[in-house]
């Protein structure tokens, strides 16, 4: 598995969009406060699921969105793993701007990774 790119929407400290290239990103490094906790955070709950402690929602947004693109190392297949969180609806789920169960697309996030969401460690 590798991860192509994420996008985070109203991510927590994050007002609006931003996209990052990770194609070959072996480390994060800047400043304190510049949003290395963030991306990490994103990164576990797109995959994962798992909320870190704390609103996911920007304080002046009412939702917040996480996008992963994954390539499956197995048959190079790629994926666009989608996880809303919304003040006033259901969270959403999408495979490929598809929608779909948490369940589902845990599973499928599982068979790409190769391993059970439980052993990710993020």
């Amino acid at each position: 598995m590798k991860i192509n790119n994420i996008t985070l929407t109203n991510f927590m400290g994050i007002k609006g969009s931003v996209s990052m290239d990770m194609p070959h990103v072996a480390a994060l490094i800047g400043p304190n406060g510049i949003g290395k906790t963030t991306v990490l955070n994103a990164i576990r709950y797109g995959l994962t699921g798992t909320e870190p402690e704390g609103d996911i929602i920007n304080k002046d947004s009412e939702m917040s969105r996480v996008d992963i693109s994954l390539t499956d190392a197995k048959d190079g297949q790629d994926y666009v793993f989608s996880r809303t969180k919304d003040r006033s609806k259901p969270s959403k789920c999408l495979i490929d701007g598809k929608s779909t169960t948490q369940k589902t697309m845990n599973q499928k996030i599982e068979d790409v990774l190769g391993i059970p969401l439980d052993k990710v460690k993020v």
